[in-house]
């Protein structure tokens, strides 16, 4: 499980900002898929030209199928006043806290970045919910919940609440 992220940034050249949001996803593997959000800011009135991120991130952190510790993606032209946002998934495979570092360019030239640190904790539950999707007016939604103990430690007191919101 991802929890408690914190960054850092620095806008170097005056026009543009970068917002990077971490927001954990239903599902896990090892330890956790870590889902970022990368908004693109232009807040200049002049477009920027030959946008690119680039993400860097420390051993306890990876990106699905590939070794690399730094990726790459050219977003192009930012028109003034206007922001791009992209998603990239990291996949945490050690405890412990690890950070991303990203940085943006236009033309080459470093304009802003931002640092992200996650701590990576031990999940001790899961929580899956099955039913349907939609359903017809006066037709019962039957949902299968299972909660499962998925740490080392027996779990004492565990309760689920089910709350409707509609």
């Amino acid at each position: 499980a991802l929890h408690h992220t914190t960054g850092t940034g620095r806008d170097a050249a005056g026009y543009g900002q970068v917002a990077v949001r971490n927001r954990q996803t239903r599902s896990c593997r090892r330890l956790g898929d870590g889902q970022y959000d990368i908004t693109i800011r232009n807040d200049g009135t002049a477009p920027a030209e030959e946008v690119e991120v680039y993400c860097s991130f420390d051993d306890g952190l990876q990106f699905p199928g590939k070794v690399e510790k730094e990726l790459r993606r050219n977003i192009g032209r930012v028109a003034g006043g206007e922001s791009q946002t992209m998603s990239l998934t990291l996949i945490a495979g050690q405890l412990g806290r690890h950070c991303a570092q990203f940085t943006i360019k236009s033309r080459g030239e470093e304009v802003v970045w931002k640092s992200v640190c996650t701590d990576v904790v031990e999940q001790s539950l899961s929580l899956d919910v099955i039913g349907p999707a939609e359903r017809t007016v006066g037709s019962r939604a039957e949902f299968t919940i299972t909660v499962s103990n998925a740490g080392r430690r027996v779990l004492h007191g565990v309760q689920a609440e089910l709350t409707y919101a509609g």
